[in-house]
This record gives C-alpha cells, structure tokens and sequence, in this order.
C-alpha cells in the first residue's frame, strides 16, 4: 500500500521471543527485538483515571497503518510516548479496490502519577 500523506508517522515493534519457563513457554520482554513501520497515522483516544487506587491513569491511541503489517495483539508498539500493548487483534480492511486497505491497531499503556 503507498503511504498517503496523512500517514507519515513510523511506530516500532517490539515482539518478545518465547522462553521456556518452568516447561511452559512465555514472552521475555527483557530485550525484545525492535523492528520500525513506515506509513502509520497516529489518533489520540481517550484516556482514564484509576478511581479505586487514584495512582494511575490509561492512557489510549488508534494507529492506521499498512493492512499488511506484520502486528499481533501479541506485540508492543513504541512511541514517542512509551510503550504500549495491542488491545485485541489488529483489525484490518481491505477496501473493493485496495486502494486505501489498512490495518487498524487499539493501543493502550498505564501510567504512573508518582
């Protein structure tokens, strides 16, 4: 897909190779292999204070980007704010004439008030 002008934005993933752990196989986030992806445009969401313990606040972004993207709700994306996780899958569309296809990505992180 070409990038178009709005989606000018490069994201980094980052994807945790699987340890094995005890005989079961998890994510070592330790030092996860960093790759960038051109072509995104970033959108500002919402963002949420935790109520209960006043101590932290979510913080959300949608990213548009290439609907061939190599992302998984598995991943975590880097931007310029921090990282954040991938809520559910990427969604992706692929439009009648592909010409604006795209992959759709919810991210979100919690931060710290302290």
């Amino acid at each position: 897909m070409p990038i178009v002008s709005f989606a000018n934005e490069t994201i980094t993933r980052l994807r945790a190779p699987l340890v094995k752990d005890h005989g079961s196989w998890v994510p070592d986030w330790s030092n996860p292999p960093e790759v960038e992806l051109a072509g995104w445009s970033l959108q500002p969401g919402a963002s949420s204070e935790d109520l209960q313990n006043r101590d932290s606040v979510r913080v959300d972004w949608t990213a548009y980007g290439p609907y061939d993207a190599d992302v998984t709700a598995a991943d975590k994306i880097r931007l310029p704010s921090g990282d954040y996780g991938v809520i559910g899958e990427p969604e992706r569309w692929k439009s009648p004439t592909g010409s604006i296809s795209s992959t759709k990505l919810l991210l979100q992180r919690w931060v710290d008030r302290g």
